[in-house]
């Protein structure tokens, strides 16, 4: 009769299983995911007026931005100025700095609308926007 020949176990390929690696990976990059912060854009385009003076803001904050067609609009929301008050005050926390982003061809009137509805919702922290402009 003819021989046999055993194969142990110690004679198959011992890879390493990249299996629980794959896992670690996929597992961080979930989580790096769902803990990245996004900056929201409002998606509408503004021509904003030039000062020589100004600066960036500091620190997190609010931008609200009027629009020629005189609309407001926060976080991607429009606003109708009779409701701003009650948006504010339920939407951001007291202390909450406000950016003011007006269109060049906004009324004037909207901005001082909003400007003392935002002070009447108690946040006195309030910057107009403006793109940096040279000195004449």
């Amino acid at each position: 009769m003819r021989a046999r020949r055993h194969i142990t176990a110690e004679a198959e390929d011992t890879g390493i299983d990249m299996t629980p690696m794959l896992d670690v990976v996929f597992i961080m990059l979930i989580f790096f995911i769902t803990t990245a912060t996004f900056i929201q854009q409002s998606g509408i385009t503004l021509e904003r007026q030039e000062a020589v003076t100004a600066q960036p803001v500091q620190g997190q904050a609010t931008t609200i931005s009027l629009t020629e067609a005189a609309t407001i609009h926060i976080d991607g929301d429009t606003v109708e100025p009779t409701n701003l008050k009650s948006y504010l005050i339920k939407r951001l926390l007291p202390g909450t700095a406000i950016i003011i982003d007006s269109d060049r061809k906004a009324p004037g009137g909207l901005l001082i609308q909003v400007i003392d509805i935002a002070r009447q919702a108690g946040f006195d922290d309030i910057t107009l926007a403006a793109k940096s402009g040279h000195s004449p």
